[in-house]
């Protein structure tokens, strides 16, 4: 993917060109396998890959005081290594069941930023890891005019090392100045984990053939979090999981 280009003209007595170059690119690749067992087994292995990079940089030709050109690099990534075996059994013409278990493995790099500016130098905020693992089983049956879909979804998700977690007073704001400690855990080593139970049910009966009636209810746990930096005017974004110090989310939705 080509980088989107904005050029920004600087004004004053050491007015000159600041270029700022935003890249997004994705990749993915998948393997997969289909086997049937018999007429009413089947089932399906998915093998997936998939990385994110996001990069930003800035070049000043020379516009500080002192007349120096300054630049700084900005990257970052999440990479997914994604292990999913479905199976499907058709009881009947009315009935399907679904089992499985989706496994991801998840790796982080928030942020590398490197620069030659003064007080700017190389940033390396450290790779994060963590790991999901969700069994689960639905049923669906159909009648003539009513059908309803039950499943069940238990999530684990663990935050693993290599990393170090700093510890803070419990009674003021999580600051460089309130630390008391630090732990540094080993490559694979559980830092902190989080599971429960994500059920779903689902309602439908058809008055006529454009008009039916649907009742769902479902939960959800949200692991992966965006953090966004609103006060500068630049979109330094980075993704981070669920860990010591951020929990997940949980979602209860009906509809």
């Amino acid at each position: 993917m080509k980088p989107i280009k904005l050029t920004m003209q600087a004004f004053g007595p050491f007015a000159k060109t600041e270029t700022i170059d935003f890249v997004w690119k994705n990749a993915t690749a998948t393997l997969r396998w289909n086997h049937i067992f018999s007429d009413k087994l089947f089932m399906n292995v998915s093998g997936i890959y998939s990385q994110y990079n996001y990069a930003l940089s800035s070049k000043n030709s020379g516009g500080s005081p002192s007349g120096t050109a300054s630049n700084f690099k900005w990257k970052s990534a999440v990479e997914n290594w994604i292990l999913k075996p479905d199976f499907t059994f058709y009881q009947n013409a009315e009935t399907k069941i679904r089992f499985g278990i989706n496994s991801t493995l998840y790796r982080f790099t928030p942020a590398k930023v490197t620069g030659n500016e003064e007080g700017l130098n190389t940033v390396n905020f450290g790779k994060e890891k963590g790991l999901e693992v969700a069994p689960y089983f639905s049923y669906n049956r159909n009648w003539k005019k009513f059908s309803i879909n039950a499943g069940l979804r238990y999530s684990w998700f663990g935050n693993l090392g290599s990393y170090k977690v700093y510890f803070y007073d419990p009674n003021l704001p999580q600051t460089v100045a309130t630390t008391t400690g630090s732990k540094q855990y080993k490559s694979g080593e559980l830092i902190k984990a989080y599971h429960g139970f994500e059920p779903r049910l689902a309602f439908k009966y058809d008055i006529s053939n454009r008009k039916a009636i649907k009742l769902g209810y479902n939960r959800m746990f949200q692991y992966i979090h965006l953090i966004s930096n609103t006060y500068a005017t630049l979109p330094f974004d980075i993704w981070k999981p669920a860990g010591y110090h951020v929990k997940p989310l949980e979602v209860n939705q009906i509809s």
